[in-house]
């Protein structure tokens, strides 16, 4: 499962630099310069190929490893424009559902894992749209749509990734603004990304489930 994991990467993350010059934020023209493509391609591999292991089965493994060159597209342009497009997120949302009931169909105790999916992803963007609606300087909408991908994504897995998957991301992007406000390369009223670090944390939750 690992060489076929790493295969699809490596030819998946080749689309990256496409997907980060066709999908630029609706709310802001401005478009991300594509990242390099043989680090897409190194990247989308590695991450794939350790998907592949960690689910083993092609069944499981497919409908989360087709979504890692959306995720790693997303939180480039998030990094460098602070916007989520809305129309790459849900394509990505639509090809790993697709592919997971497809699975479903070929595995019908799979079935289940559908209908986690979709409770942890309404149940995880919840979350994240209660602290938009509480805090919409600290967090965008953008997050809450991408959240439900992510939920998605982590609830096929297994519910204990669905629910670390937000924990790992608020203590990654703690750690990280603490150490840009400590190093003053950012003050306490500059916006940070915060959707490099749910995908971050998404596939720390599905890689490192204890």
């Amino acid at each position: 499962m690992e060489v076929f994991g790493f295969i699809v990467g490596l030819a998946c993350g080749a689309l990256i630099p496409l997907l980060v010059r066709w999908y630029p934020p609706a709310t802001d023209p401005q478009r991300a310069p594509p990242p390099p493509l043989w680090a897409c391609m190194a990247a989308a591999a590695v991450l794939d190929a350790a998907l592949a292991w960690r689910l083993g089965r092609a069944a499981r493994a497919v409908p989360v490893i087709v979504t890692v060159p959306g995720l790693l597209a997303l939180a480039w342009i998030d990094a460098r424009t602070y916007r989520l497009p809305r129309r790459l997120v849900f394509h990505t949302l639509a090809i790993g559902a697709v592919c997971a009931c497809v699975a479903a169909l070929a595995e019908p105790p799979l079935a289940q894992r559908v209908v986690a999916a979709a409770i942890a992803a309404v149940a995880t963007s919840a979350a994240i749209a209660a602290l938009w609606w509480l805090s919409p300087r600290g967090l965008g909408f953008g997050d809450v749509r991408l959240q439900l991908l992510l939920g998605a994504i982590c609830g096929w897995v297994s519910q204990l990734a669905a629910l670390r998957c937000l924990m790992w991301a608020f203590l990654l992007g703690g750690v990280a603004s603490l150490g840009l406000l400590a190093t003053r390369k950012r003050q306490r009223s500059d916006v940070i990304a915060f959707g490099p670090f749910l995908i971050s944390g998404a596939l720390l939750a599905i890689l490192w489930p204890r």
